[in-house]
């Protein structure tokens, strides 16, 4: 059975890629591997250790993509002035 990883840089939380591996304990020097399954993940999105989430900003505030959902971006950073 075949397992979707997303690969981190040690010492880091952003997602440098997405992988299809054998098992949950594939390794490579030099990054963790986090198991996807449920959970939305893609290149660039920021991984919390605390809950064990992605999300779209290292404030770990944004849990949908901002220009799909623009709802979520606080209005002070929304304005255009």
């Amino acid at each position: 059975m075949t397992v979707n990883l997303a690969m981190i840089p040690d010492d880091d939380i952003e997602v440098l890629n997405t992988i299809i591996a054998e098992n949950e304990e594939f390794k490579i020097t030099g990054y963790y591997f986090i198991p996807i399954s449920d959970k939305q993940c893609q290149v660039g999105m920021f991984y919390n250790k605390k809950d064990g989430l992605f999300y779209f900003d290292k404030g770990f505030k944004l849990t949908s993509n901002p220009v799909e959902d623009p709802s979520q971006i606080p209005a002070k950073l929304n304005e255009s002035d």
